[in-house]
């Protein structure tokens, strides 16, 4: 795992994932790489909007995109993209599908709700080959705890 420790934000961190060491725990083969992102800062917690509807602010906007351009300037290409249901997760998701030109489907993954821990996502991943590269777009604590899930 290699770690990006508040690369463009102190809100969102930033994980890549080489399953060598996840395909000893999950047998999802030899380099399957798996991107893992937190949404971008969302507005604040408020009794007349629920926690599933909040939206990125004009700053978590600006981040994913810097995040959406330093991936495309990796030497990765995203042939999956999972996000979490909420709004803030599905806006990212749009954000990083853009900026990576990435012409699949971008699927809504309940595993990836806030509160699901993210580690049912893996029996999504195992489908996909030893050259895929897969981003899940998440929220914390879940998608760091899933990081430290795949280092065992």
């Amino acid at each position: 795992v290699e770690y990006i420790p508040r690369a463009f934000s102190q809100e969102i961190p930033i994980f890549f994932v080489s399953s060598s060491l996840s395909n000893l725990i999950f047998g999802l083969g030899d380099i399957m790489k798996i991107i893992l992102v937190r949404h971008g800062e969302a507005e604040n917690p408020s009794p007349s909007i629920s926690d599933q509807s909040r939206t990125l602010t004009p700053k978590g906007d600006d981040d994913i995109h810097k995040i959406g351009r330093f991936i495309k300037s990796s030497s990765l290409k995203v042939n999956h993209l999972f996000f979490s249901p909420y709004t803030r997760t599905k806006q990212t998701a749009e954000i990083l599908s853009k900026e990576l030109e990435y012409q699949g489907e971008m699927i809504s993954a309940e595993e990836l709700a806030c509160g699901n821990g993210c580690s049912d996502i893996i029996s999504c991943l195992v489908q996909f080959g030893n050259s895929d590269t897969v981003l899940l777009v998440g929220h914390n604590p879940d998608i760091t705890y899933f990081a430290a899930q795949l280092l065992g």
